[in-house]
């Protein structure tokens, strides 16, 4: 799968596990709970500045539900990206066919 696909993949799961729950197949949601899960304690994880511009654009909705164990880790990884890919969170533990770089998943 092309780059461009696993990124397009990543943010309409991502944006489906929060506002439109009924579109996120059950395996899907399990991945992306693992990974972030793995992500979330990762020296790797920095801050990203789009994640203002993303905020500015998506409708406010209710959370459906956590991505990660903790709230506080949940919300951390929301604001921020790879360190060694550059792709954003959390999309991109939505992306069924990305792989972490550092091979942690």
């Amino acid at each position: 799968m092309s780059k461009f696909k696993n990124i397009t993949e990543g943010w309409t799961n991502y944006l489906n596990f929060f506002y439109r729950k009924d579109h996120v197949t059950p395996e899907i949601k399990e991945l992306a709970k693992s990974r972030a899960n793995i992500c979330k304690d990762c020296p790797s994880l920095t801050a990203s500045k789009m994640w203002t511009l993303v905020e500015t654009v998506l409708p406010s909705g209710d959370v459906i539900e956590q991505l990660t164990d903790d709230k506080l880790a949940g919300e951390k990884i929301q604001g921020y990206k790879c360190g060694e890919c550059g792709c954003g969170f959390p999309a991109k533990v939505f992306a069924k066919n990305e792989k972490c770089p550092l091979n942690k998943w």
